[in-house]
């Protein structure tokens, strides 16, 4: 059964205002990193980043991020952590 989709509340308000659709924060994905990192790195960085929304009452700027954008999150955390933290452990060794 299929629930309804329901607005995310302001976490300064703590209520349910009307609030702005701002979108991505980067509506189009700055080419500096797609040209250093890659196409696959940088739509990664893309599709983990959260939806922003205002709020209408408060002027509060919050973000919120979906299931699938928490899932992107944790792949991207692993992809760029794991490669840094072996090189840490190896230049430790080294050194």
């Amino acid at each position: 059964m299929p629930t309804e989709k329901t607005s995310p509340s302001c976490p300064k308000c703590d209520k349910c205002t009307p609030l702005d659709h701002l979108g991505r924060r980067y509506a189009m994905y700055p080419a500096g990193c797609v040209a250093i990192f890659g196409l696959p790195y940088a739509a990664l960085h893309q599709a983990q980043q959260p939806t922003l929304y205002k709020c209408q009452i408060c002027q509060t700027e919050f973000g919120v991020r979906s299931v699938m954008s928490q899932i992107f999150r944790g792949l991207f955390i692993m992809i760029v952590a794991l490669p840094l933290l072996a090189i840490m452990v190896f230049i430790y060794f080294l050194i």
